[in-house]
């Protein structure tokens, strides 16, 4: 059986203006989709509806970049709200499966500037 080695690599990252701007809003779209994620599963827990799963959320995402209101999400790359919406899920997962109750929480919303952060899998080249 072969042994198989992942590698991670770090980079620090030295943005100008314009390149700070587009990390924000990134980072900001992230923030933004899924706290709208995280109020659409309150609201059904909430109203005692079945809760959205990923797919019901991510199917919504097109209609939102179409939308007067939200058509900023066009400038974004379209893999950051799907991140954000699997990192939903995963904490919604953890504590609907946690076995210590009093331990597990339910999620929080992000707040602007704690640990601002977002995913792009695909795609990203840095020179």
């Amino acid at each position: 059986m072969k042994k198989v080695i992942q590698q991670t690599f770090k980079y620090r990252l030295k943005p100008n203006k314009e390149q700070q701007i587009q990390l924000a809003q990134h980072a900001g779209t992230a923030r933004f989709i899924y706290n709208w994620g995280l109020g659409m599963v309150k609201r059904a827990l909430d109203g005692d509806l079945r809760m959205p799963s990923y797919y019901d959320l991510a199917g919504m995402l097109p209609a939102m970049k179409l939308s007067t209101v939200t058509e900023w999400l066009k400038k974004i790359n379209s893999q950051v709200p799907q991140q954000a919406l699997i990192d939903l899920f995963r904490a919604l997962t953890v504590f609907f499966t946690a076995k210590n109750k009093k331990k597990s929480r339910f999620p929080k919303p992000r707040r602007k500037g704690k640990n601002d952060s977002f995913r792009i899998p695909q795609n990203v080249k840095c020179e």
